[in-house]
C-alpha cells in the first residue's frame, strides 16, 4: 500500500520515522514487536545506581554546574509549564533537570501506554505487598507508574483531559488556600488548552493554548449506544469538563492528529532552543543544599558524574506525589521521627511530607461480548495506516480504528482504497475543470444582484481569508470586546489540500479563482491559446491552500526600498519581528535573531530532501565555492534547504494556521462562500461603513465550528449526584520512606470505598441491559476468581469479593506535600506554593493538592503550572511585565543535554 501512496504523493513525507517503502514499514514492525519483547522481559530497577555508571560515589569530585535564577526539578506536566512561562523573559534564567531522557516512537502510541511501563520511561515503583487487596496480583502488588521522562507521566498516561468537579477546588481553597477555588484555578485550565472539540462549553475552555485537546476517536458503534442508552436511564450526555461535570460524554484527551500530546510535546519541545533555557535529560537530582533555611542549590548525576548548581531566586520541586516528597526528606525536611530512622539531619521537622497519599480506585475486569466485530488488520496494515493515512498520523487505528481521520476539517469514513480514489477523481476532474467568467454561481435563482439584507454591525469587517486575512482575523478577535466579521469567497479547506503533492490539481478546483492572462502575442508561444494561467486561492486560507508552501521572506534590501518609497515602519529592521511573531521555526539551528519560536505557522525543512539534495549543495559548496546560508537569516545570498510552511509534511495553511486556533472564540464570526460585491462607502464623509456580498450554502442557524466528531471513547460519570460518588481514595498508613529502593505504600481500604466501586458495576451492568445496548446483544461475561464462587453471582457480596481481589490503582497520586495554611501541621506547603519555614524552595506538582479530586490528575498537574508560573512571576517585579522579551544568543544556555555531553 505504501508504494502505491508514495507514487500518487510526490511530495509527501511525514517524518524520519514515516513509511516510504515496505522495507521501512517491516522496520517499524519490526522496532514494535521488539519494544513489547524487551518489555515482557522487563526487570524492575530497585535503586538508581545506573547514573553512577560503575563509579563510587564517595569517589565522585563535583563540578560546578552553573548559576541560574530558577532550578526546576521534574520535567513533568506541571515542569514542562513551569520551564516554559519562567523562560519567557529573556532576563530569567532557567534550569529544567529530568531524571529520564527523550520521548520515543511508542510513547507516541496511546494503544501501547502499557508496554511503556515495564521499560526505562518508567520509574519502576511497586506497591508492597498488600493484606487486604490486589489478591488477584501476582504477589498481592501492583506497579506504581510514574513517567521517566521528559513529559514525565503525561508521556506514559491515558491522556484523560479531565479536570474534576467545581466543588472538589471550593473545598481545596476552603481548607484555608485563599486563590485556589475553581473561580480563581479555571483562568488557568483555559491559559494551558487549545480545545480541538465540538458540542462543549466554550466559556469554560480555552483555545490559544499549547496543549491540544481533542476527542479520543476509537470509532465504534458501540460508543454512540452506550450514550444512549444512558440516556434512556434519564442521564446526561454533557461537556464535563463545563458547566455541569457530572454525567456522560465522549472522552477528551491530550492527542494532536491522533498522537499522543504531552507536555513534552505541548510545552517544552516548541522552546526548547530558548538561550535562557537549559534542559537537563537523565540526570538525577539526589540532594539539595541550604545556607540555613535559604535553598541554595542542587546536586545531581549524570553521566556518571556528580554536579552542584546554584539558583538565585528559587528552587522549583515539580518531581510528582513520589519524588518531592522523597527529595525534601533527603533534604531533611519531614517527619522528623522517620528522617532519624535514617540519620538523615533535621532541617525542618514537618509532619505531612509523604502524607496524605490519595488516588482513584478501579475494578480493571468487567468484560462483556456484543454481536458487533470490528474491522480486523494485521499488525502490518496497522502500522501502514498508522504511518501514511494522510493529514492523520492516527495512532488510534492502532487500536482498532476503522476510520481514516481528517484534522482541520471533519472525519471521512474512508478505507484507504477509497482515500486514494477521492485523490484520483480530483486528479480527473481538474483535467475537464472549467475556468470560470463570472461570480453568478455565488447568487440564489430567486435573488437579484442589488438584493441587500441583514443589519449586524461588527467592529471590523475583513474581506479575504488569505494569509493576511487569516492573521488579521486571529490577532484583533483576540479583543474579547471586538466584533469581528471575516468574510471569504472560498470554503473551507479539505483532505486533499492537506496533501503537498496535490497543489498542481488544487489550481483546477473551486479552490482557485481561475485568472489568467488574455492570449500574448509574442510570448507563451508553448502555451494553449498563448495563455498562463495565474492561481489565486479561493479558500480559507487564500493561496496559501494551493501554493507550493515554500517560506522565503526576500532581501533586507527589498524592505529598505519599500520604506524608503515614502513608507515608514516598513523596512527590514521594523517588519523582521512581525516574521518572528507568526513563525515556529521547526528545523535545526534556526537563528533566534531571525527566526521565531512558538509562533503559529509552523516552518520546517523540505520533507523531499534526500541524497541527491544533498549532493546538490555539495557540489555548490565544495566545488563551485558557494556558500549554504539561512536564506531568512543575517546571509541571505546563496544556497540552502527549502523551508516550507507544513507541519509534520503536511500542509499548514494561513487557514490552518491562525483561523482554525480562532474559530471558537465567541466574538469571531467566519463566513465561507461569500462573494463581496460592494464596499460601502458614506457619500459625504467618505468612511467605509459596510459591505454588500452575496452567499451560498450558509445556514444562519449553524455554528462557526463545522468539525464532526462522531464517535470515541466514553467517560461514566455518576449522574446521581453533583459531585460524582465515583471517587475511590487509597488511604496510607505506612509513612513514606526516603530511598528509591524502598518507597512504599501499604493501601488499606475503608468499607464505604467498596460500596462506592460496587455501585458502578451494578450500574455498567444495567447500562448493559439497555435496549440501546440489546441491539448488539449486550452481555456481561460471567467470570469468577476462586474465592469469589462461594457467593452468588452478581450479589453484593459477591462484587464486593471482586472489588477486593481485582480492584487496583488509576494511578492518580496526589497530596503528599499538602498545601494549608502554617498552623496546620499536616500541610507542607502553603497557597504560595512555598514550604512551610523555608526560603526559595517551593513545590509545584499534584502533591500539593490537599483534597481527592473527582477527575484525573494531569489537566490539574498543567493547571498547577500554570498557576505557579504567575505567582512566581509576581514576586518579581522584572518578571511580572506580560512582554516576552526575546533572548539573545550568548551560547551560555539553550541547551538539551543528556548523559554523553562532556561538560555543561
Amino acid at each position: 500500500m505504501s508504494k502505491v501512496l508514495t507514487s500518487l504523493l510526490l511530495w509527501y513525507s511525514v517524518s524520519v520515522t514515516v513509511a516510504q517503502d515496505p522495507a521501512t514499514v517491516d522496520e517499524y514492525v519490526e522496532y514494535i514487536n521488539s519494544f513489547i519483547d524487551n518489555a515482557t522481559r522487563y526487570t524492575y530497577p530497585t535503586d538508581s545506581t545506573t547514573y553512577l555508571q560503575g563509579n563510587s560515589l564517595q569517589k565522585l569530585k563535583c563540578r560546578f554546574g552553573g548559576f541560574y535564577d530558577f532550578i526546576i526539578v521534574g520535567a513533568g506536566s506541571s515542569g514542562t509549564v513551569l520551564a516554559r512561562r519562567l523562560s519567557e523573559h529573556a532576563n530569567s534564567s532557567v534550569l529544567l533537570i529530568e531524571a529520564g531522557g527523550e520521548e520515543n516512537i511508542m510513547s507516541d502510541i496511546p494503544a501501547y501506554e502499557k508496554f511503556l511501563y515495564p521499560s526505562d520511561l518508567n520509574w519502576g515503583y511497586k506497591t508492597v505487598t498488600q493484606t487486604n487487596s490486589l489478591q488477584g496480583f501476582i504477589n498481592n502488588q501492583d506497579i506504581l507508574p510514574r513517567g521517566k521522562v521528559l513529559g514525565g507521566s503525561s508521556t506514559l498516561n491515558a491522556m484523560l483531559y479531565s479536570r474534576g468537579n467545581a466543588i472538589d477546588y471550593d473545598r481545596w481553597a476552603e481548607q484555608g488556600n485563599p486563590g485556589w477555588a475553581y473561580k480563581d484555578v479555571l483562568p488557568y485550565f483555559k491559559k494551558s488548552e487549545h480545545a480541538n472539540l465540538t458540542d462543549i462549553d466554550r466559556e469554560y475552555h480555552g483555545f490559544d493554548g499549547p496543549l491540544n485537546v481533542e476527542r479520543m476517536n476509537i470509532l465504534s458503534p458501540l460508543t454512540q449506544a452506550f450514550l444512549d442508552a444512558n440516556k434512556e436511564l434519564g442521564r446526561s450526555v454533557l461537556d464535563y469538563n463545563g458547566k455541569c461535570e457530572t454525567g456522560f460524554s465522549l472522552f477528551q484527551v491530550t492527542e494532536k492528529n491522533g498522537r499522543r500530546f504531552s507536555g513534552n510535546k505541548a510545552f517544552l519541545q516548541p522552546v526548547k532552543n530558548r538561550k535562557n533555557l537549559k534542559i537537563l535529560t537523565n540526570a538525577l537530582v539526589t540532594k539539595l543544599y541550604f545556607l540555613g533555611n535559604i535553598a541554595e542549590g542542587v546536586k545531581y548525576l549524570q553521566g556518571g558524574r556528580l554536579y552542584y548548581a546554584k539558583a538565585k531566586k528559587e528552587i522549583i520541586l515539580s518531581a510528582g506525589a513520589i519524588n518531592s516528597p522523597q527529595l525534601l526528606m533527603l533534604a531533611g525536611i519531614g517527619p522528623g521521627n522517620h528522617l532519624k530512622e535514617h540519620n538523615i539531619r533535621i532541617l525542618r521537622d514537618l509532619p505531612g511530607v509523604g502524607q496524605n497519599l490519595w488516588d482513584h480506585l478501579m475494578l480493571r475486569d468487567l468484560p462483556f461480548t456484543t454481536n458487533y466485530s470490528q474491522p480486523s488488520y494485521t499488525q502490518r496494515q496497522q502500522v501502514e495506516m498508522y504511518l501514511n493515512v494522510l493529514a492523520m498520523e492516527a495512532a488510534t487505528v492502532l487500536v482498532l480504528c476503522a476510520v481514516v481521520q481528517i484534522v482541520y476539517g471533519q472525519i471521512y469514513n474512508l478505507s484507504v482504497n477509497q482515500y486514494v480514489s477521492e485523490i484520483n477523481a480530483y486528479k480527473a476532474n481538474s483535467l475537464t475543470w472549467k475556468y470560470p467568467t463570472n461570480s453568478y454561481s455565488y447568487l440564489d435563482t430567486d435573488d437579484d444582484i442589488d438584493g441587500c439584507g441583514g443589519d449586524e454591525t461588527y467592529d471590523f469587517i475583513i474581506c479575504g481569508a488569505g494569509s493576511t486575512g487569516s492573521v488579521l482575523a486571529n490577532r484583533l478577535s483576540e479583543i474579547s470586546k471586538w466584533k469581528i466579521l471575516l468574510l471569504d469567497a472560498g470554503s473551507w479547506e479539505n483532505a486533499i489540500t492537506d496533501i503537498p503533492g496535490m497543489a498542481d490539481y488544487l489550481r483546477s478546483t473551486d479552490y482557485n479563482w481561475g485568472y489568467h492572462v488574455e492570449p500574448q502575442m509574442y510570448k507563451f508561444g508553448g502555451y494553449l491559446d498563448n495563455s498562463i494561467t495565474i492561481p489565486r486561492g479561493k479558500a480559507l486560507g487564500g493561496s496559501s491552500v494551493i501554493n507550493a508552501m515554500i517560506y522565503a521572506r526576500g532581501n533586507k534590501a527589498d524592505f529598505d526600498k519599500w520604506a524608503s518609497l515614502g513608507n515608514p515602519g516598513w523596512s527590514y529592521d521594523d517588519v523582521l519581528p512581525y516574521f518572528k511573531k507568526s513563525e515556529n521555526a521547526a528545523f535545526p539551528n534556526a537563528n533566534s535573531a531571525y527566526h521565531g519560536e512558538g509562533g503559529d505557522l509552523n516552518v520546517e525543512f523540505s520533507r523531499i530532501f534526500d541524497e541527491v539534495g544533498q549532493a546538490f549543495l555539495d557540489a555548490q559548496e565544495k566545488d563551485l565555492g558557494r556558500k549554504i546560508v539561512d536564506y531568512n537569516g543575517k546571509d541571505q545570498m546563496g544556497f540552502s534547504i527549502l523551508q516550507m510552511n507544513e507541519i509534520f509534511g503536511k500542509r499548514d495553511s494561513g487557514g490552518k494556521a491562525f483561523i482554525n486556533r480562532a474559530r471558537n472564540r465567541t466574538n469571531l464570526h467566519i463566513v465561507p462562500n461569500a462573494l463581496i460585491t460592494k464596499i460601502l462607502i458614506h457619500k459625504t464623509n467618505k468612511k467605509a461603513y459596510g459591505v454588500r456580498m452575496n452567499y451560498t450554502y450558509m445556514n444562519p442557524n449553524e455554528t462557526v465550528q463545522v468539525e464532526q466528531y462522531l464517535d470515541g471513547y466514553v467517560s461514566l460519570l455518576d449522574g446521581s449526584k453533583e459531585v460524582p460518588d465515583v471517587e475511590h481514595v487509597l488511604h496510607t498508613y505506612k509513612q513514606g520512606s526516603t530511598s528509591y529502593d524502598d518507597y512504599k505504600t501499604l493501601h488499606r481500604y475503608k468499607k464505604e470505598t467498596y460500596e462506592n466501586i460496587i455501585k458502578p458495576t451494578e450500574d455498567m451492568i444495567r447500562i448493559a441491559e439497555t435496549p440501546s445496548m440489546q441491539k448488539y446483544n449486550s452481555k456481561i461475561i460471567k467470570v469468577a476468581l476462586p474465592e469469589c464462587k462461594v457467593y452468588p453471582y452478581g450479589s453484593h457480596d459477591f462484587w464486593r469479593c471482586m472489588v477486593i481481589s481485582m480492584s487496583d490503582t488509576v494511578h492518580h497520586f496526589g497530596g503528599t506535600c499538602k498545601m494549608g495554611p502554617a498552623d496546620d501541621l499536616s500541610s507542607v506547603v502553603g497557597p504560595d506554593l512555598k514550604v512551610h519555614g523555608i526560603e526559595g524552595l517551593r513545590v509545584a506538582d499534584c502533591s500539593v493538592i490537599p483534597v481527592s479530586l473527582s477527575g484525573h490528575t494531569n489537566a490539574p498537574a498543567y493547571m498547577i503550572g500554570e498557576k505557579a508560573s504567575d505567582i512566581i512571576k509576581d514576586c518579581y517585579n522584572e518578571l511580572s511585565s506580560t512582554t516576552t522579551t526575546e533572548a539573545q544568543d550568548s551560547g551560555e544556555f539553550g541547551s538539551t543535554i543528556n548523559s554523553s555531553d562532556e561538560t555543561l
